[in-house]
């Protein structure tokens, strides 16, 4: 990694990869988990395990922050009716006490209709 960053933004950007790469999505923990501790403590040894829950919560907050952005911005750019029809069209149930759920066979649909589309895609 590069010098001139210090320990704290060496760290950001790995425990960022290591969470969020779509490559080691499917690899086990305990392969993820040695690699987190080999960067520890080669990368930025001087880091407690403190100092990388803080900095984890940190990311928690960063992509809990930009989901919600998304979210205003899709709501913004469709607006309410649009938003309505989404919901409708996906099955989404939205009670204010627990999380919106979508259909996991709607999920699989779209994925097999997105799929399909760019199968059949010749580029024109």
């Amino acid at each position: 990694m590069p010098d001139d960053l210090t320990d704290r933004e060496k760290a950001f950007v790995v425990q960022m990869l290591v969470r969020q790469s779509p490559r080691l999505a499917k690899v086990p923990t305990k392969y993820k988990e040695s690699m987190q501790f080999f960067f520890r403590e080669t990368v930025y040894p001087n880091l407690t395990p403190l100092d990388l829950s803080k900095i984890n919560l940190e990311l928690d907050r960063f992509l809990h922050d930009a989901e919600s952005q998304l979210q205003k911005g899709l709501l913004k750019s469709v607006g309410k009716q649009g938003f309505d029809k989404l919901k409708s069209m996906f099955r989404v149930k939205i009670d204010s006490d627990q999380e919106p759920e979508i259909d996991p066979n709607v999920i699989k649909e779209m994925e097999d209709k997105i799929r399909s589309g760019v199968n059949n895609n010749d580029g024109t």
